[in-house]
């Protein structure tokens, strides 16, 4: 019930040495193609919107084989205020997968979110 469009996969962990935005190509192909970009937090749009134009399927967001160029600004806007998110919520976790990219826009169709668990507090709340 979407726009057609590609799937990115848009992720934003605290789990490495400093916190990173995980963009690529999403759905099936994330496994398929193994084709994404690190961009260390915090990052501004432009510099998300490079790393998407670095990926090697670029080309289906940005208009390769006479297809319309897909709306890459909605989806760096998307994914820097998700690593925005991550760092103000001081959360360990969200990964959007599929992001839906059209020429209308980028849209989360899911998504999973998990918090910081402190050092010596149960992993699970009742």
């Amino acid at each position: 019930m979407s726009a057609l469009g590609v799937e990115l996969l848009v992720a934003a962990r605290t789990d490495a040495v400093v916190p990173a935005l995980v963009i690529g190509l999403g759905g099936i192909w994330t496994e398929v193609l193994d084709d994404v970009a690190v961009v260390p937090l915090p990052a501004d749009v432009a510099r998300v919107e490079r790393a998407l134009r670095s990926l090697r399927g670029a080309p289906l967001l940005t208009g390769g084989r006479g297809t319309a160029p897909l709306d890459l600004r909605a989806a760096a806007r998307l994914a820097q205020r998700l690593g925005e998110l991550l760092i103000e919520d001081s959360l360990q976790l969200i990964e959007l997968n599929p992001v839906l990219v059209s020429t209308e826009g980028a849209v989360a169709l899911d998504a999973t979110v998990r918090q910081r668990v402190a050092i010596g507090a149960p992993a699970y709340t009742t």
